[in-house]
């Protein structure tokens, strides 16, 4: 794979959140200096108009670099924001909405990326373009409406179930990609629930046996308890099993740990597979003990980081809380044994949207917070 940041202009370095103006530092044999990347996803300032007049989607891929001491977190630490970024581009769109890119990760030596308006799952190029790889959709596209024709009553029209799938999270577990969303029911103004597709995930893996291990191992006694309701569907793509799954259990269990039973709820978009500790890991970005409402839910952040399997959760406060921000990505720092980790914390308004960069620890310890990394709201992160 192909880096960028042999060309990258100098960066701001960022030293426990203080602003430095040289560039990044000669570096010592202690440290090890770790590239990642950031993906955005700016909602409806995603669209723009091309040199043609054509409405295309943009989406900036962010670049940076983390040093650290995996001996001792708190010695030496800066993290370097790169100053250019990559505009992604595509003309996909669903409704007048693309490339809100939610996610970002590697799976298979490629570096890909979610579209959560398309379903679309894009692969980056050498760090310069997006190829569409898969549209993952709430329903089997093989479900279909036939109806015969009016006239000879033999001929057939098919209209296939596409609805996309609203991808906010990703990771990989046991070499499966596994793709979720924020688990939270849509609901009516009224507060009853219009429908569960929020709290579906999508598995994907090339060996059909493998697929059906890792979705017991994944749901473990809910699969066993609810059966084929917890298995909804398995298709097919370009030898590609796609194995859409109902992860409710799971998600009530966190609501459950955390006092957010329905009408209440938790909203998920920072989801990794702990491969260490062998558990689930969550940043919530919002949670609220009432019923939804849009303009409530821009102050319902959270500062809890939740790790374990099953039933057996532990929780852990991250600083103190800021209900007008909440974590929309976070990924393990390499080589710290997935005891440190690197979030985004996201600030949004029905007008604006920013995000930061915090550095803490498992158990709570913050070592850098509120880091700018530029004007975007940024969804995704992964090292590289």
């Amino acid at each position: 794979m192909r880096h960028c940041f042999e060309n990258c202009d100098p960066c701001t370095k960022i030293q426990f959140g203080k602003l430095c103006s040289e560039n990044v530092d000669e570096y010592t044999e202690s440290l090890e200096h770790l590239r990642f990347v950031m993906i955005t996803d700016n909602d409806k300032r995603s669209k723009e108009v091309d040199k043609d007049g054509k409405f295309i989607w943009i989406s900036h891929l962010q670049y940076a670099t983390l040093t650290v001491n995996p001996y001792q977190w708190s010695e030496n630490l800066s993290i370097s924001i790169y100053k250019n970024t990559t505009r992604l581009s595509s003309y996909l769109n669903y409704k007048g909405r693309g490339m809100e890119l939610s996610d970002i990760l590697t799976f298979n030596n490629d570096l890909i990326t979610f579209d959560d308006k398309t379903g679309i799952i894009y692969k980056i190029k050498d760090f310069e373009s997006v190829v569409p790889l898969y549209i993952l959709t709430t329903e089997d596209e093989m479900q279909r409406n036939i109806s015969k024709c009016a006239i000879c009553k033999k001929c057939v029209s098919v209209t296939f179930s596409k609805q996309s799938f609203k991808a906010e999270w990703a990771t990989v577990k046991d070499n499966v990609l596994y793709v979720g969303s924020v688990g939270r029911e849509y609901t009516n103004d009224d507060g009853s629930i219009r429908n569960r597709n929020n709290r579906l995930m999508q598995i994907l893996e090339k060996s059909l046996l493998d697929l059906l291990e890792n979705h017991l191992r994944s749901t473990g006694w809910a699969f066993l308890l609810y059966g084929i309701d917890i298995l909804k569907w398995i298709k097919q793509i370009d030898g590609l099993n796609i194995i859409n799954v109902d992860w409710k259990v799971n998600y009530d269990i966190i609501r459950n740990k955390t006092n957010n039973n329905f009408p209440g709820y938790i909203v998920h978009e920072a989801v990794e597979w702990d491969h260490i500790n062998n558990q689930w890991c969550f940043l919530p970005r919002q949670a609220s003990k009432h019923k939804f409402h849009p303009q409530n839910d821009y102050e319902s952040g959270t500062n809890l980081f939740i790790c374990g399997s099953y039933d057996n959760y532990k929780i852990v406060e991250i600083s103190n809380l800021e209900k007008e921000t909440g974590f929309s990505a976070f990924s393990f720092v390499p080589y710290t044994e997935n005891k440190l980790i690197i979030a985004i914390r996201t600030f949004e308004t029905k007008f604006e949207a920013k995000s930061t960069l915090w550095l803490f620890s498992i158990y709570g310890d913050v070592y850098m917070k509120n880091v700018e990394i530029g004007p975007h709201k940024y969804e995704g992160i992964e090292f590289i």
